[in-house]
């Protein structure tokens, strides 16, 4: 019961980080747009939107792992879709 509580609390902070992730790219692309930003802002927050364009992919991912996981368990029993989880879960913490 332990361990899937952990497991269930790592999940939840996952996908938080992930959507935090996503509304920054929106606030990035609001002030690069903005008129009164330096040259220098915008510059930053165009490296931010180049930088973070793959949280969505990741959050598409990690959801169809965990969804196909719910109703075919069989394959995140075997090594390589343990290997494949864990890959993923890496990436969106990697951001």
């Amino acid at each position: 019961i332990i361990g899937a509580a952990f497991f269930l609390w790592f999940l939840f902070k996952t996908y938080n980080r992930l959507l935090f992730y996503l509304s920054l790219r929106g606030r990035t692309e609001l002030m690069r747009r903005s008129p009164l930003a330096s040259s220098a802002e915008r510059d930053k927050g165009v490296q931010l939107k180049q930088a973070k364009q793959s949280p969505a992919i990741l959050l598409i991912l990690l959801s169809v792992i965990l969804i196909l996981g719910l109703f075919d368990h069989y394959w995140l029993t075997l090594q390589q879709g343990q290997l494949l989880f864990a890959i993923i879960l890496g990436l969106c913490w990697a951001l």
